[in-house]
């Protein structure tokens, strides 16, 4: 019967691993050689049983023993015992042969805020922010949340490979509001240590139209003479526009307007704009009547549109009472009073407006039997004395401020036809002014 030799098994080590190659013939021997060059490898050792060949080296402390392959032949197979030397000569790009991990990415940007500056009204501007990929992966943008304002257009070259840059662009535009805005758009991140990019964009919405100050209040009105105030009306937006007073309500505000100066216009950074001077009457606006001037303004190239500007100019008082004894303008403190003893306190009436010279026509007391007297004051125009009189007859009376005594005056005033006030004293006997 005709034998079948059966092939050996070859063992070879490398520098810093045990492998194993089962090999069948010399032609196996041969492409481990090869594999073992292309690779790089030293061969430190061999083991050969095959035909007339002995061992020529020893296998190493630990190896796998020939008996433990007996019945394997015909094929190759590496066994790997430990990390090859061959792992250190290649880079991290990620878990491969060798079970590697490749760094995370990393999000950097030179700066996460912009300043537009100046806007014009209605006008759309646009910022990209660059991001960079420090880290050793890809780095993945998201859009998150963004402030009401403020648009995420697009996030371009994504995801960002290692060392690579992508843009952010965020958009902003304002139809509604003038002055300094701030909005936020949120990108979402696969970076472990910035999860959350937060870019700010901020300026300033130039405003179509504005005043300054953007309230017109008479707060020096007279009723002696016409009082005037000045108003700046300028525009951010409009490179220049036209200003007709269409209405004033009522009829006694006037007003005239000029181009503004450069220097007057610089300070609001407009590009157009008007004085305006507003002059209301002596005596200004009764709080029953409303005030206001209408405007039609017209910018080059566009349609005409209504400016309504409220005018406060509140008329002063007509007239007033002042005096030592006299509190909160309504209220004379007579003090206690003994009995059978007569008291008088004074104050005065000044009257503000034109209807100067007033006579009293009629005195009203309660009680009654309180005596009261108005004359001028010398011959300063407008201003009277006022005498009030608790008589040496008067019954003991206590009247506080809870219980006060009143007196009503008419007098002669187209408008203001009567003065009112109250009195507080106590009519006592000695005994009791003395003891308390």
């Amino acid at each position: 019967m005709e034998q079948v030799s059966t092939p050996k098994v070859r063992v070879f080590k490398f520098p810093s691993v045990h492998r194993l190659i089962v090999l069948g013939g010399s032609a196996g021997l041969l492409l481990a050689f090869v594999l073992f060059a292309v690779w790089g490898g030293r061969l430190s050792g061999f083991v050969v049983s095959h035909g007339d060949f002995s061992r020529a080296a020893t296998a190493p402390s630990g190896s796998i023993a020939e008996e433990d392959l007996k019945g394997v032949s015909g094929s190759a197979f590496p066994l790997q015992t430990e990390t090859s030397d061959l792992a250190e000569t290649l880079p991290e790009t990620g878990a491969g042969m060798f079970g590697t991990t490749a760094a995370p990415p990393q999000a950097v940007l030179e700066t996460l805020e912009h300043d537009f500056g100046s806007v014009n009204w209605g006008e759309v501007r646009v910022h990209e922010f660059v991001v960079r990929n420090e880290g050793g992966s890809p780095l993945t943008l998201k859009p998150g949340p963004t402030t009401c304002r403020c648009t995420l257009l697009d996030l371009d070259e994504n995801p960002i490979p290692p060392g690579g840059t992508g843009k952010v662009a965020i958009q902003f535009s304002e139809e509604k509001d003038f002055g300094p805005f701030v909005q936020e758009a949120t990108v979402l991140t696969n970076d472990p240590e910035r999860p959350r990019l937060t870019l700010r964009i901020r300026g300033v919405v130039g405003a179509r139209l504005a005043m300054s100050p953007d309230a017109v209040v008479f707060a020096n009105v007279s009723w002696d003479e016409p009082v005037t105030q000045s108003v700046t009306l300028y525009s951010q937006h409009w490179p220049s526009f036209q200003l007709e007073l269409e209405k004033a309500v009522p009829e006694s505000l006037t007003c005239f307007w000029e181009p503004a100066a450069p220097q007057i216009l610089e300070p609001f950074k407009a590009l157009s704009g008007y004085r305006i001077f507003i002059t209301v009457p002596p005596g200004g606006v009764e709080s029953s009547e409303k005030a206001e001037l209408v405007w039609k303004v017209t910018p080059k190239g566009e349609a005409s549109q209504t400016l309504v500007v409220p005018i406060n100019a509140p008329a002063p008082a007509r007239m007033e009472l002042h005096g030592a004894h006299l509190a909160a303008g309504h209220l004379l403190y007579m003090g206690r009073i003994v009995r059978g003893q007569e008291r008088s306190r004074e104050f005065f009436l000044k009257i503000r407006d034109r209807f100067k010279d007033i006579q009293l026509n009629e005195v009203t007391c309660e009680p009654e039997w309180l005596r009261v007297s108005m004359q001028p004051e010398g011959d300063k125009a407008g201003l009277y004395r006022i005498r009030v009189t608790v008589p040496a007859n008067a019954p003991q009376t206590v009247r506080l401020q809870s219980n006060p005594g009143n007196v009503l005056l008419k007098i002669s005033h187209p408008i203001c036809e009567t003065i009112q006030f109250q009195v507080v004293f106590a009519v006592l006997d000695r005994d009791l002014v003395v003891s308390r």
